[in-house]
């Protein structure tokens, strides 16, 4: 397992990293206080799944257009992308093990578009 950091994504890089990432995605949209709360799990959850899922976070106060395109309306909102489409959308904080399962179930090799 090789280490991983969570990306930092913006209007310009997002396209890129998340949509067309050939690994699936977990992605939080928050404010400078809900990314405060989920800094030690993003970091956690990057650590757990280096190299087999990315996990990032996006500013959406600052970066927006992606936040508006993915119906993102609460903060934070953690979205799992696969090839492109949003599989899995959390509103509010979950527990760590919720998002491992959604992260597991876009790694499982029966996992279908």
């Amino acid at each position: 397992m090789s280490m991983q950091t969570v990306i930092e994504l913006d209007d310009g890089n997002f396209q890129h990293e998340v949509l067309e990432s050939d690994q699936p995605v977990l992605v939080e949209f928050g404010d400078d206080e809900s990314h405060g709360e989920f800094a030690g799990l993003l970091t956690d959850l990057a650590a757990r799944y280096g190299g087999r899922a990315k996990i990032a976070h996006i500013d959406s106060d600052v970066n927006w257009q992606f936040a508006c395109e993915l119906g993102v309306t609460h903060v934070p909102t953690v979205l799992v992308v696969q090839h492109g489409r949003v599989v899995d959308r959390f509103v509010g904080e979950r527990p760590r093990d919720v998002y491992c399962v959604a992260i597991d179930e876009t790694l499982s090799p029966n996992w279908v578009i």
